[in-house]
């Protein structure tokens, strides 16, 4: 993950499950550096049904956000 995005810094990693706008479920995700690369990880049950996104935050206030769906295999 870049650790700026259009010169606004990097901010915030989470977790959302269910609905962007109404989540069951959100919590901010602990940012670590291995081997040169940033990372985030976290643990689901594989089977699981809910719709789990992960949010990148860059900047303050009205930053960038990016939402990526996490695809369950």
């Amino acid at each position: 993950m870049p650790k700026y995005i259009e010169e606004q810094p990097f901010n915030l990693a989470g977790i959302i499950i269910g609905d962007e706008d109404n989540p069951s479920f959100f919590s901010s995700l602990k940012v670590f550096e291995d081997e040169g690369e940033t990372k985030v990880w976290f643990l689901v049950k594989a089977d699981s049904t809910e719709k789990h996104q992960l949010i990148f935050s860059y900047g303050d206030g009205c930053g960038i956000s990016i939402t990526v769906p996490v695809v369950l295999n």
